[in-house]
Parts: C-alpha cells; structure tokens; sequence
C-alpha cells in the first residue's frame, strides 16, 4: 500500500520467541520498514531488555527505547535495579517508562510490591519528562485496577501516558482521555470476538488513538496464531479504519501523528 507511513508504539524485539524462531532483530526492522513502519518503540520488561532495547536504539536510527519493570516481574526487585533504571532513564533515546503498571490477573498475592514499583517508576518517568507506558490487567470483569494506575499518574501528575494494548470497556478510555493519555490498540481488535473493544475504537476521538503490535504477541489477523511482526500492525490500521469509517491511508496518518506527538519524535 502506497504513502503509509507507521509507527508501532509497543514491539518486544528480543522476545525468546524470536530467538527460537531464528529472527534476528535487523531482519525483524527491515521487513517492518519495507512493510511501512518508520519508527518502533523497544519496550523494556525488566533490566536486562530494557538494556537490549537502549542497545537496539543506539543501533538503529528508527528505533526508540521504552524502559521499565513489567508488575509480573517485581518479586525479587531491588533499589539497585530500579537504579539501574533510573540511569537509562537519562539517555537521550529513551522515550518512555515501560511496560510497568499492576497485573492482578492471576492473583495479588504481590500487589504492595507491585503498587510501590509502579511508584517508583512512574517518579522516574516524571522526573525526566518521559511518557508513561502502562500494562494494566485486571481480573476477568473487574476495571478497578485500571483506575488504580489512573490516579498514580494524577498524584504524580504525569502529562503523557499511553494504555498498551488496551482491552478494558469504553468507561475506563473514557477516564484515561479525560487525563490526555492516549489509548494503544493491538491486533486483539481484529478478533471476530473483540466487539467491546471495537466499541471503543469507534467511540474513542481519533486525537487519542495510537496503534502497536505487542510482537511477538497478539497476532492481528489474517495472520491469527503465528508469531506476530511488526510489518502485521497494517491490519490493525486497517480494522481501525473500517470501524471508523475512513480510509487506511487517512487512519495511518492520523496515528502516525498521534505518535509522533506522544514520543516527542520530530
């Protein structure tokens, strides 16, 4: 497709599953750039890829780096590695705090370690004028710990946020726009059974909607089950654009700027 021009604003370059799959992370920005996408955001979920991401910023001019402690990983934390984060946090190529926020899924058995974590980020993100990446999950029918995540960002307030892979009902969006955070959509709103979701893409004003591909997760169809890549964030733009009624190129543009507004890209 001609003149698309993309960015993904959530990518995990060097998941395990690449790694056993054979791709190397040049060959992964490659094809996303033959495929459109200009820019990515490496996102970070404890302090070993959160320095792979720094690394593959460095490396590469389309590549930016998001830094962070993911809530699933905070059990055995300690200061020096929130240290640790607090100094990549300085580097020039470093876009965002991320993927942090609170995962009671499965259970809250850490939920003081993941809540203080969560704070002591989020006091990073704002002390270097960084946007806030969040990764919110919440019980099966249960939104409160996405108002949780809310009123941390208030109490520090933090002036740019962003919902990754946001799957919550159009109350909660509601809230985070209300703030000017944005809300992230990955390939789940392609999913036949998604309709929640595309509720939301279509209710959600189109100022606040940036798109990412969560890879190697998420996979957006046609391409359901397979490894996700960067390239397959096109079908996301392209479900957004049918459930908003204009064209993929018109939908492109306006999430490509979105993003570039978030991350502070020129």
């Amino acid at each position: 497709m001609k003149n698309i021009t993309l960015i993904d604003c959530h990518t995990h370059f060097h998941d395990d599953k690449y790694t056993t799959e054979g791709y190397t992370t040049n060959d992964l920005i490659d094809d996303a750039i033959n495929g459109g996408v200009k820019y990515f955001m490496s996102t970070g979920y404890d302090v070993a890829s959160s320095k792979a991401s720094v690394r593959d910023a460095m490396k590469h001019k389309s590549v930016f780096a998001v830094i962070g402690i993911h809530p699933n990983n905070v059990e055995d934390v300690s200061e020096i590695e929130i240290a640790e984060i607090a100094k990549l946090a300085k580097l020039d190529k470093v876009k965002g705090i991320g993927e942090i926020g609170l995962d009671f899924y499965y259970s809250d058995k850490n939920k003081d370690k993941q809540m203080f974590i969560f704070e002591e980020q989020v006091k990073i993100a704002k002390e270097n004028n960084l946007v806030v990446v969040l990764h919110i999950r919440d019980q099966k029918n249960h939104t409160d710990v996405y108002y949780s995540c809310l009123k941390m960002l208030i109490k520090h307030k933090i002036k740019k946020a962003m919902v990754h892979c946001f799957t919550a009902d159009q109350a909660v969006a509601d809230a985070f726009i209300k703030e000017g955070y944005y809300i992230s959509i990955g390939g789940v709103v392609t999913f036949p059974n998604a309709k929640e979701l595309q509720h939301v893409v279509e209710k959600v004003p189109m100022k606040y909607l940036v798109t990412e591909t969560d890879a190697p997760y998420l996979t957006p169809v046609p391409y359901r089950g397979t490894t996700n890549r960067q390239e397959y964030i096109i079908h996301t733009i392209k479900k957004m654009a049918e459930l908003k009624k204009i064209s993929t190129e018109e939908m492109a543009e306006v999430t490509y700027s979105n993003a570039k507004n978030l991350f502070g890209l020129v």
